[in-house]
């Protein structure tokens, strides 16, 4: 036996004792033995198994449209650093969209050759 095992601020010590009789086993936690017969949970139904997966779908649904608004709020905090107001807002929106169809790397490429605007 581990030296400190079951004795408090020690750690916890488990032992599994596999019954000869099919299908018990026993825990033994600390002092205490748990038993149980077939530790196994039931399987579920194809309906259960498909109102499952379809909570992770919502869940993860969710988790995407969180980190999608998160990256998007970080953006729009960027914004009041520009000089925006000297497009119109016609002008901005197509400036925006036009970069992100054609992606990030072909709109820089694109755009640092231009000269600057006078002010």
């Amino acid at each position: 036996m581990p030296e400190g095992a079951g004795l408090p601020g020690r750690g916890l010590f488990l032992l599994i004792v596999i019954d000869p009789a099919p299908g018990l086993q026993e825990k033994r936690i600390g002092g205490q033995t748990f038993s149980k017969r077939n530790w196994s949970m039931p399987k579920l139904t194809e309906r259960e198994k498909l109102a499952d997966l379809e909570a992770r779908q919502r869940k993860l649904a969710q988790e995407l449209d969180d980190a999608r608004n998160s990256l998007r709020l970080r953006y729009a905090a960027i914004i009041p650093e520009l000089g925006v107001e000297r497009l119109t807002e016609r002008e901005f929106r197509d400036l925006l969209a036009l970069a992100i169809r054609a992606g990030g790397p072909a709109a820089l490429a694109a755009l640092k050759p231009l000269p600057a605007a006078p002010a």
